[in-house]
């Protein structure tokens, strides 16, 4: 009976002992995945799943020259690419819904995702060689200044899904020659397209 007693608290001991060295993790811990970045020969890609932390911004980066933001990650924050004087292609995911403040400022041309329903002020301001824009089906706004002196947009469609563009959103787009709009635009802004 002395050795079963010993052998049990023995046991119990060894099962403490593993517990406290090994403690359960948190489920959701668990299961949140991390947003990663990875830079080679001049290509940065983004990948993950979830939001780019807000901490994740490469303003005035010399070396990308083409940014990859891969399907998983949901926004990009606001100045994550501005002033990547190298900077020349972006590729978005299509799970991208939101795209901040003065996020580019160097690409030549953007696909923007059908999930993105808002193009924010200034996202592509200062684009000077931006020259082909595909917006999303989804988009129901363009906030100001959102395509601010892009100087090499020739011609913008706008889609059927966009209500609001705000003041200023295209001026200064000097070559701008030939804008579509979509049936549904409700209020264009003071300036918009100057």
């Amino acid at each position: 009976m002395k050795n079963i007693f010993k052998s049990l608290c023995f046991g119990l001991l060894l099962a403490f002992t593993v517990i406290s060295v090994n403690p359960v993790k948190d489920v959701n811990a668990a299961t949140k995945t991390k947003v990663t970045y990875k830079l080679d020969k001049g290509t940065l890609t983004v990948s993950g799943k979830g939001e780019m932390p807000k901490k994740m911004t490469f303003k005035e980066n010399k070396k990308i020259k083409k940014v990859v933001i891969k399907n998983g990650i949901t926004s990009i924050p606001k100045y994550a690419f501005s002033d990547c004087k190298k900077l020349k292609k972006v590729v978005i995911g299509k799970d991208v819904k939101k795209i901040g403040k003065y996020a580019f400022t160097k690409v030549t041309s953007v696909n923007i995702p059908n999930k993105v329903k808002k193009i924010e002020t200034g996202t592509f301001a200062y684009c000077k060689k931006l020259k082909k824009v595909n917006i999303g089906k989804k988009v129901t706004e363009i906030k100001g200044f959102a395509f601010w002196n892009c100087n090499n947009i020739k011609k913008i469609e706008i889609p059927n899904s966009v209500k609001v563009i705000e003041k200023q959103a295209f001026y200064k787009c000097k070559k701008l020659e030939k804008v579509k709009l979509g049936n549904n635009v409700q209020t264009i802004g003071n300036a918009a397209f100057q």
